[in-house]
């Protein structure tokens, strides 16, 4: 079986005006690529045209400011280097900063998506045909 990717991103979710025709909350998803691998380029550069999840789970190694704990034990990044904290402690001290600094209306949020690979269910339905596995 082809094991499964998951891919992460961290998105910018912005509530859009209420239309005139629906009384539903309309967002726009925007997908701030600093903080993960390109997997469109991962995929591209593969033989296969796919990509597998990434050491990491993809994330950058980058720094955002100082790593510190605040009184809850959270790591808590303060502006100038990276500290001793870990990559994911350094971006979820970052997402956090940037949900508190964000206006209105605007919110980040970070997404785990997956896909299973191929999986046993493909390989049955494969021997015994489509008509047969539905």
């Amino acid at each position: 079986m082809l094991p499964q990717s998951l891919f992460p991103a961290l998105l910018a979710a912005t509530e859009m005006a209420v239309t005139p025709t629906s009384d539903l909350c309309r967002y726009k998803f925007t997908i701030l690529p600093e903080y993960f691998v390109d997997y469109y380029k991962i995929a591209d550069a593969s033989p296969n045209g796919k990509a597998t999840t990434q050491s990491g789970l993809g994330l950058l190694d980058k720094t955002f400011g100082d790593a510190a704990a605040d009184g809850d034990g959270d790591v808590v990044i303060t502006e100038g280097g990276g500290g001793g904290a870990r990559p994911w402690e350094r971006f979820a001290s970052r997402v956090r900063k940037l949900n508190a600094e964000s206006p209105d209306g605007v919110d980040y949020k970070v997404l785990y998506l997956t896909r299973h690979g191929l999986g046993y269910h493909n390989v049955q339905a494969a021997k015994v045909g489509t008509a047969e596995w539905d």
